[in-house]
């Protein structure tokens, strides 16, 4: 062993130079592997952790509602907490209570109705409503007894309260009666999220409200929050329901914690309802996060196979590169070694010296990488992308880089060992040829096989780890494409030879000949490049098929450039603000858009019966869909909604204007009905504003018999108001008569007659400056109240409008009949597009009439087209119809609903962040652009570590398929440098031979990158579409499809080819001046 230690101390001591260059590389190959690892950590469970931190809290929070029943609520709500806190374990968290008190009768209004109310402490308040009088209650109840409420400010306009008012009310279940303080008025704000546990949902008025103990078959009116002090509701019997919403927090937390919350929620319902006991109390959890723990792991698996199938082609660029580099320094040891095996040195023995400089090379390289890795992970995750998505490095190397770098140094040392063992005494079979083109045969089966598995199973199997056999495919062809090409370079080599024949010079028939007689001595050469063309081909390719799907995701997901939540506000002002704030920022005025779930009833057609769901309702303003709509679509967003775009907008959008400034509208309303019917009701005047946004101002009709004056105030608007309809609410005595035939009976129906004169509108007191308002001067339509009924209609009268309102008795009698009629063209059918997923899950087809329940309202509709998909509502079941056309149709339906859910805006990438921020200062929630929505697809935790791996994959693949054909060109020189001597001893001048090397490597260049460009594409054709995903770990919407990126792969490409010309040329120059008579004198050594 002592001879061994000493001709290694030898070799350290006479070759540093050949030493430190293998070791350089298999430092460099061993850092770039362990930062992968390091990659792979870093999108682990951090960055699951930091992508659910970053989801809309509703999304993550665990909502417990409990049903006091004859509970105590403090001892149920405890107990509750009590489970919550067993489920998150050490997560922090933090957590918000919402008490309902059981619902009150309160004093009758002028309509007669019975009004309800009820007491609640919320957390909205104050951050998310406003004051508009009074103050907050400060405490439970005053001296008297009385408990203070902040009423809501539609309640004390409509029972004429005043601040300080005490309100007498009963339980609706009981006998038991309290009394009520008015020490405060106040409106719901903000979004309508915020008050999404609210019994309103923060809308302070709900005329419909099914009244408790009649299973709906009784409405009437309700109102509420009637804000109290947290605590001012205990004692068994007071409250009705109380909500416990938990928000963990995960990015900061113990890894283990996110695994363990995961393992106990699918039985965190069984364990709330056995806490419950025969308290009398009933509880329910209602959490979507199971579901984003599932999608985010899912997305996380995804996304580390990508990044494992670029860290496997790197492995074997890298690999091969060490092998030349091992075959370089084995050439320049050919001699040291003939010397040893002729003073007696064994096979065997020379093997063990291989082996040993090999372990210490990777030991070496083993105990550095990790430091390395640290250093470069530190150094990356603290700029960038990596920076945004907030994934901090940890300091020291995890155990994971330091296995992993143990690995890739011992698989390096093992390649380098591979050259001395086979020179060492090996020998050739016989049938080592046939045995190696099986061999090459079957990689390339095996590897196709795999490719196959990875298309039909995609690339992880649930949300675990991936199977090793489908990420280990694409490394597997890439291999197999690189030994056949090694096969083609001797039959392409030979046909150059002939063709190299024909020329008058030397040079270029040498360079093929010489390729030619010896193709086994460029196989290293051709595998590195065929390995570095596919890698850098396919990394490109997938790097833009990925990259264009993300951001073709985020359009669609968005819909549009610049979109905020309508909230609760006033709908009118609403729509000034947000034209004062487009003009703010200079950019063009977002339009009001719906975009809520409604219930689609489909009607029977031929064969398939009636059907129901619920589906996601988008109407926008159609008037220029590709201005507004944004998400990928084979012809644009105008061809696709042509079939939904109505043909008159401007009728649809006629009305009757009013005065600019106008602040009152009052007219006189006659009454009458055949037959006579007893009954009161409200008329509500529909004004519109310029954008589009209406207004439903209502007015009592005590009686359905006589005239009526009435008077409604507008809201303030800078750019004016026009009528555009007028909604009736209707509730009658009943009588009982009908004749019981089929429809609405003859009996049953009663035609309601309003003659509406004397239409005026002006400012101030009304006193002077007012004006005549000609609601007969433009066309009316109607819609029917029931089936079987005639249509509403309306027509001029001298002076005014005559509005005719059929309605059926048992129906005003029971529910209320709303009715309406809206100015604009008779609209039967609403034409709307359905998704393709709609389609596939509802059975609707091309043709097939829908009711779709808006507003409170039934609208008739026709599927006029399928889309692929809906913008801004991407994977949802969903509707599409034009908002011009859904807001008439409803109107003419009675509804009171301003149908303004969301604004979206065009916006350019100058004018978007400009418009957002001045939405935000407006008022405006849940304000989103699609540049962010853009940044976050391709930089979120779960997602930066794909273009990551990829640029990494790049700039590492370039520097080792450099210093790889470096290594290449030097042994090729050394190996022939005496015949390159003779060869200059016989006239052939220094640059031809340089050149004649040149073309040997532009024809390994030739074969080499073609076919790995060629594989490489390849690769990226089957596999980009499917190692993309989108955040939930599903299939895209829209669907991959895969960007060839021309416009970078040309470039780099050229770029590889000269890089690789100049270090041929540089190596070659440099050794062929070696290559002197002086060798001729020495010898072959």
């Amino acid at each position: 062993m002592g001879w061994r230690v000493r001709l290694l101390a030898a070799r350290v001591r006479d070759q540093p130079g050949a030493l430190l260059g293998v070791l350089a590389v298999m430092l460099l190959a061993t850092t770039l592997l362990g930062t992968f690892a390091q990659l792979l950590t870093l999108v682990g469970t951090p960055a699951v952790a930091s992508e659910l931190d970053r989801l809309d809290p509703r999304t993550t929070a665990l909502d417990v509602r409990v049903r006091m029943g004859g509970a105590d609520p403090d001892e149920a709500l405890a107990t509750a907490a009590a489970v919550v806190d067993d489920l998150v374990g050490p997560l922090p968290t933090s957590r918000t209570t919402w008490v309902t008190g059981r619902i009150q009768t309160l004093p009758s209004t002028a309509s007669g109705r019975v009004a309800l109310g009820y007491a609640a402490s919320t957390p909205a308040v104050p951050e998310h409503a406003r004051l508009l009088a009074g103050t907050w209650p400060a405490q439970a109840r005053d001296d008297d007894g009385h408990l203070l409420v902040a009423a809501p400010a539609s309640a004390v306009e409509a029972h004429g309260w005043e601040v300080g008012d005490v309100v007498a009310v009963q339980a609706r279940d009981s006998a038991r009666t309290d009394s009520w303080r008015v020490v405060g008025v106040h409106a719901a704000t903000g979004p309508a999220s915020a008050w999404s546990h609210d019994l309103l949902r923060g809308a302070g008025h709900d005329p419909a409200f099914p009244a408790p103990g009649t299973f709906g078959g009784l409405v009437t009116d309700a109102w509420g929050p009637f804000v109290v002090v947290p605590g001012a509701l205990t004692g068994t019997g007071t409250v009705d329901s109380a909500s416990l919403v938990v928000q963990p927090t995960f990015a900061q937390a113990d890894p283990g914690a996110l695994a363990g919350l995961r393992e106990r929620l699918p039985d965190a319902q069984v364990a709330l309802t056995a806490s419950m006991g025969d308290s009398g109390a009933g509880a329910v959890l209602t959490t979507r996060l199971g579901g984003a723990v599932e999608a985010a792991s899912r997305e996380l698996a995804v996304t580390r196979v990508g990044v494992v199938v670029v860290g496997l082609l790197l492995t074997l660029v890298a690999t091969t590169v060490v092998l030349l580099g091992a075959r370089l320094l084995g050439e320049r040891r050919t001699g040291e070694d003939e010397l040893l095996v002729a003073r007696g040195a064994a096979p065997a023995q020379l093997r063990t010296v291989a082996v040993v400089e090999a372990g210490v090379l990777a030991v070496v390289v083993a105990a550095v990488a990790p430091l390395l890795v640290a250093a470069v992970a530190r150094a990356g995750s603290g700029v960038g992308a990596l920076q945004r998505a907030e994934l901090v490095a940890p300091g020291a190397p995890s155990a994971t880089v330091w296995l992993t770098c143990a690995g890739a140094a011992a698989v390096l040392a093992a390649g380098l060992v591979v050259p001395a063992w086979r020179s060492a005494g090996g020998s050739r079979h016989a049938h080592a040829g046939l045995v190696r083109a099986g061999a090459d045969l079957a990689l390339l089966a095996l590897g196709a096989v795999g490719v196959a598995q990875l298309l039909q199973h995609g690339p992880a199997v649930g949300a675990g780890a991936p199977d090793v056999v489908l990420v280990v495919a694409p490394a597997l062809v890439a291999l197999a494409a690189a030994v056949l090409a090694v096969r083609l370079v001797g039959p392409l080599a030979a046909g150059a030879d002939v063709v190299a024949r024909r020329a008058r010079g030397l040079v270029a028939p040498w360079a093929a000949w010489q390729v030619a007689r010896r193709p086994g001595s460029a196989a290293g050469a051709t595998v590195l490049l065929v390995l570095g063309a596919t890698v850098l081909s396919f990394t490109l390719t997938f790097g833009a098929t990925w990259r264009t799907s993300q951001l073709e995701q985020a359009d669609l997901a968005v819909g549009t450039d610049v979109r905020a939540a309508a909230g609760l506000a006033d709908a009118v002002a609403r729509s000034q603000d947000v034209a004062g704030a487009a003009v703010a920022a200079g950019a063009a005025v977002p339009v009001p858009v719906v975009d809520r779930d409604v219930r689609m009833v489909r009607a029977e057609s031929g064969d398939r019966g009636q059907s129901a769901r619920q589906v996601r309702l988008l109407a926008t303003p159609l008037t220029d869909p590709d201005a507004l709509l944004r998400g990928r679509t084979e012809h644009g967003w105008g061809a696709a909604t042509a079939e939904v775009r109505p043909a008159d907008r401007d009728a649809l959008r006629a009305g009757v204007p009013l005065p600019d400034g106008a602040t009152w509208l009052s007219a006189r309303v006659q009454v009458g009905s055949t037959p006579s019917a007893q009954g009161s009701g409200e008329l509500h005047v529909v004004v519109e504003d310029a954008r589009g946004v209406r207004a439903s101002l209502p007015s009592a009709l005590p009686e359905l018999t006589g005239a009526h004056e009435v008077r409604v105030t507008l809201p303030a608007t800078d750019d004016g108001l026009r009528v555009v309809g007028l909604t009736t609410h209707l509730r009658l005595e009943e009588t009982g008569a009908t004749d019981g035939s089929a429809g609405a009976p003859a009996g049953d129906l009663v035609v309601v007659q309003m003659t509406v004169t004397q239409v005026r509108a002006g400012t101030g007191d009304g006193a002077a400056g007012d004006e005549d308002v000609d609601l007969g001067g433009t066309t009316w339509s109607g819609t029917v109240a029931a089936e079987g009924l005639p249509r509403s209609t309306a027509q001029a009268a001298p002076g005014g409008l005559r509005v005719t309102l059929p309605v059926s008795r048992m129906q005003a009698a029971a529910d209320g009949s709303v009715l309406g009629v809206a100015t604009g063209p008779q609209v039967e059918l609403l034409p709307v597009a359905v998704t393709q997923r709609l389609r596939a899950e509802g059975d609707v087809q091309v043709g097939d009439l829908l009711n779709l329940e808006v507003g409170g309202v039934g609208v008739r509709a026709v599927v006029a087209t399928v889309l692929p998909w809906a913008p801004g509502a991407p994977h949802a079941p969903a509707v599409l119809a034009d908002r011009d056309g859904l807001q008439h149709a409803a109107a003419a339906a009675g509804t009171g609903d301003a149908l303004v859910d969301a604004w979206w805006g065009p916006a350019d990438a100058t004018t978007s962040p400009a418009l957002a921020a001045a939405l935000v200062q407006a008022g405006l929630d849940d304000v989103v652009t699609r540049a962010d929505a853009r940044t976050q697809a391709l930089e979120g935790p779960l997602r930066v570590g794909v273009p990551a791996a990829l640029v990494l994959v790049l700039g590492a693949t370039g520097v080792l398929l450099l210093v790889g054909l470096a290594n290449d060109a030097a042994v090729g020189v050394r190996v022939r440098r005496l015949e390159l001597a003779r060869l200059q001893a016989l006239g052939l001048g220094r640059g031809a031979v340089v050149v004649a090397l040149l073309l040997e490597r532009t024809l390994l260049l030739a074969v080499g990158l073609g076919a790995g460009v060629a594989a490489g594409l390849g690769l990226g054709r089957l596999l980009g579409p499917v190692l993309t995903v989108s955040a939930d770990g599903g299939p895209p919407v829209p669907d991959a499809r895969v960007d060839w990126a021309w416009g970078t792969q040309l470039p780099v490409l050229v770029t590889v080819v000269l890089a690789c010309t100049v270090v041929v040329v540089v190596v070659c120059t440099v050794l062929v001046r070696r290559t002197s008579g002086a060798l001729l004198r020495m010898g072959d050594r």
